[in-house]
């Protein structure tokens, strides 16, 4: 607890601005104020995106599928890249975690997450 404390003391700040997602968490990646600060942080960016997405839509249909549907491949090829630039593993079991920097460089970013949301967008736009 008095871990947290301390860290909490220089980044605050983090999850006030929704940046948990954005930022390095000092040396081993672990240093977080707020353990699920991480995902709180994608899920008010996805919130936003969606949005803006939606509004676009709403104003002119074939932009609003442009930009949903290149949020997505730019999401796919971003993902792709880093897993491979970093040579990471996927296998099932998950034993992602017990690569290096798995977490902090691919799992939590926001870029690597976008893909259902992105795909739940176009379903959306589908569906109307």
């Amino acid at each position: 607890m008095v871990e947290e404390t301390e860290v909490c003391k220089t980044s605050i700040w983090q999850n006030i601005f929704y940046v948990d997602n954005l930022v390095k968490h000092g040396e081993n990646g672990k240093n977080y104020c707020l353990d699920v600060g991480w995902y709180i942080s994608n899920e008010f960016m996805f919130y936003i995106f969606n949005i803006i997405a939606i509004y676009v839509y709403l104003k002119k249909p074939v932009l609003g599928w442009i930009s949903a549907l290149s949020i997505l491949v730019i999401s796919l090829g971003v993902t792709f890249s880093v897993a491979s630039a970093n040579s990471f593993k996927f296998n099932w079991p998950n034993e992602g975690f017990n690569q290096p920097y798995y977490f902090e460089n691919f799992y939590i970013k926001p870029f690597t997450r976008m893909i259902p949301y992105a795909m739940g967008t176009i379903l959306g736009f589908l569906y109307s």
